[in-house]
C-alpha cells in the first residue's frame, strides 16, 4: 500500500478510534466510547453477520456492567437466568454470590451480538463490513489504517479485536507466545430426536467425555471431547466428524441430524507480549486466547473493553486524569477519577456512569451533590 509522505498529523481525522472486528468485545467498546463521546468506526473481515450462536451465556460480571449502563433488561427479555454452572464439571450454585445478578443469563452469542449491535446503532456507531484491516503506519499523532476495500482511515487509535489470528496484532508485529493445544472439542447445534433425558452434560467416557445441552427450543449444542486428539490447523471441521466422534464416545448418535452449525475448539493458550504498540492497542480474542467453554472468552472481552474505555477516552481529552508523562498517552486511573468502592454488590439503584464536572472524565455518579467525583 503506498501510504504517501505525509504525517498522520497533515491529514485530516476520519474518526477518534478505529475498533477491527465487530464481535462483542468491539461492540462492547464502540459503546462505552460513544458514551464518552468520542468518534467511532468498527470494521470487520466478514461480508456481514453470520448468526452462528457460538458463545451460550453472559456470566454475573458482564450482566452487572450492562445493568450500570442501562440497558440489561433487554438481555434478560431475550434469555433465561441458570442459577447453577460447573468448574471442570463440578456444579456450583450461584445464589450465594454478592452481587444483583448472581446467575448466569443463557443467552446464544448470536442473539447478544445482534443486541449490542442495536445498542450501538442508537449510540451512532457504524460498522462496516468486508473491511478486513490490510496495513497500518503510525506516528505520535494518529494511525492510518488501510482497508482491504481499499480506502484508508485516519484515526487517533487503532484497537484490534480481531480474534485469535488478528490481522492487527500481526501487522503491529506483536508476539502471542504460548502453549498449544493438547485436546480438540468438537460442538454442533443439532436435532436429537432419540436423546432419552433432558440434557447430558461432560458424560465422562474412557478416551474423552460429550454434553448435549438444550439452548433454544428443539435445538442441542452437541459437544464431544476426545482426549490426545488433535487436528490439523487447516482441517475442515463436518457434521460426519461431530457425528463419529459421539458414536466413538456414547455407542450411538442420538439419532443427530440437521445441524445449524458445526465447529470445534482447543486448550491452546497464549498471551500477547504486549497489549500496545504505540496507538495500537489489542483486546479480547486478539490480546488472548484460552479454553473457551463457559462462554470464557466473550465474557472476558466485554472486561477487557469496559477497562479500555475510559482509558481511551481520557487520553484523547488529555485531562487531568492523565498520569502519563506525555499528552496523548493511556493514562493510568488516579485519585481524581474514582471507581466504586463496592463493586460486587450495590444496594438500591444500579451506579452509572457520568461525567465528572472538575476533570471532564468518565466516573460514578452520585458521588458528589457538586457533580464532581469529589476528590
Amino acid at each position: 500500500m503506498d501510504w504517501g509522505r505525509n504525517t498522520l498529523g497533515d491529514k485530516d481525522l476520519n474518526t477518534d478510534v478505529v475498533l477491527a472486528g465487530g464481535g462483542p468485545t468491539g461492540l462492547m467498546l464502540a459503546c462505552e466510547l460513544r458514551l464518552a463521546n468520542v468518534g467511532v468506526t468498527v470494521v470487520d473481515a466478514l461480508p456481514e453477520r453470520t448468526g452462528e450462536s457460538r458463545a451460550g451465556g453472559i456470566h454475573s460480571r458482564t450482566l452487572e456492567v450492562l445493568d450500570q449502563h442501562g440497558v440489561l433488561d433487554r438481555f434478560l427479555d431475550a434469555g433465561d437466568p441458570t442459577p447453577v454452572g460447573h468448574f471442570s464439571g463440578l456444579w456450583l450454585d450461584f445464589d450465594g454470590l454478592e452481587s444483583r445478578h448472581p446467575h448466569p443469563l443463557m443467552l446464544l452469542q448470536s442473539v447478544i451480538e445482534r443486541l449490542l449491535e442495536r445498542w450501538a446503532a442508537e449510540l451512532g456507531v457504524e460498522v462496516r463490513w468486508s473491511s478486513e484491516v490490510t496495513g497500518l503506519r503510525q506516528d505520535e499523532n494518529g494511525v492510518e489504517v488501510g482497508l482491504a476495500t481499499g480506502t484508508t482511515l485516519n484515526a487517533r487509535y487503532l484497537v484490534g479485536r480481531d480474534g485469535g489470528r488478528s490481522a492487527v496484532r500481526k501487522l503491529a508485529g506483536i508476539g502471542f507466545p504460548g502453549t498449544p493445544a493438547t485436546m480438540t472439542a468438537l460442538l454442533g447445534d443439532v436435532r436429537l430426536p432419540d436423546l432419552p433425558e433432558d440434557f447430558i452434560f461432560m458424560r465422562r467416557c474412557p478416551t474423552g467425555h460429550f454434553s448435549a445441552i438444550s439452548l433454544e427450543p428443539g435445538w442441542f449444542r452437541m459437544i464431544t471431547s476426545e482426549y490426545d486428539h488433535i487436528p490439523g490447523r487447516d482441517e475442515p471441521t463436518t457434521f460426519a466428524m461431530l457425528r463419529e466422534a459421539l458414536i466413538r464416545l456414547a455407542g450411538t448418535d442420538y439419532g443427530m441430524h440437521s445441524p445449524k452449525w458445526i465447529s470445534r475448539f482447543g486448550d491452546a493458550a497464549r498471551q500477547a507480549d504486549r497489549y500496545r504498540d504505540g496507538r495500537v492497542l489489542l483486546a479480547g480474542d486478539a490480546a488472548h486466547i484460552h479454553y473457551p467453554a463457559g462462554g470464557q472468552g466473550l465474557n472476558i472481552g466485554v472486561q477487557d473493553a469496559v477497562n479500555l474505555d475510559w482509558k481511551l477516552a481520557a487520553a484523547m481529552r488529555r485531562t487531568r486524569c492523565s498520569t502519563a508523562t506525555t499528552p496523548n498517552a493511556i493514562p493510568s486511573r488516579n485519585a481524581c477519577c474514582t471507581t466504586p468502592a463496592r463493586s460486587r454488590h450495590w444496594p438500591g439503584p444500579a451506579p452509572r456512569w457520568t461525567h465528572c464536572a472538575k476533570c471532564s472524565a468518565r466516573s460514578w455518579c452520585s458521588t458528589t451533590s457538586t457533580g464532581t467525583c469529589g476528590r
